[in-house]
């Protein structure tokens, strides 16, 4: 019924990568001053999943919304296991459509919303197949990534 195009990769700038190069280069010096030797691969590693997830990560995918349920690349998520939604905004703008899940494992999707849209026909829509939660914003970790660009 409802489609739309997320873009998934993120495209950073040659600063961003050199920044938290740095970043990375610190903790492991730091951590191998100090003795914290787990610090040094614990960084390490973080960097190298990082990147093989972010270069792995296919450019854009398609989100569809209908009497179904809600559909993300090749994830599809059944009315039946959503225990409820939400839309979330960021100054005034829509960002998320977050769908919480009573399954084990994975419990919250945030599925982007393009700038500009209209949610109003969105919000309607699930309405009648799925419970709006009333809290439904950004905390201050989710603020301060989507700030460093995460």
């Amino acid at each position: 019924m409802f489609e739309w195009n997320i873009t998934v990769r993120k495209e950073r700038s040659a600063g961003w990568y050199l920044a938290a190069g740095i970043a990375v280069a610190s903790l492991v010096i730091w951590g191998f001053v100090e003795g914290i030797y787990a610090l040094s691969v614990v960084a390490v590693i973080f960097a190298g999943v990082f990147l093989l997830i972010e270069n792995n990560a296919p450019d854009s995918l398609l989100v569809s919304v209908n009497e179904n349920g809600v559909g993300v690349g090749t994830d599809f998520y059944d009315y039946g296991i959503v225990e409820d939604f939400a839309l979330i905004f960021d100054r005034g703008e829509p960002i998320y459509l977050r769908l919480r899940l009573s399954k084990k494992g994975i419990k919250t999707i945030d599925v982007d919303i393009p700038p500009g849209s209209d949610v109003s026909w969105l919000r309607a829509f699930l309405s009648e197949y799925a419970v709006e939660s009333k809290d439904g914003e950004l905390g201050f970790s989710e603020k301060l990534l989507r700030m460093l660009g995460f």
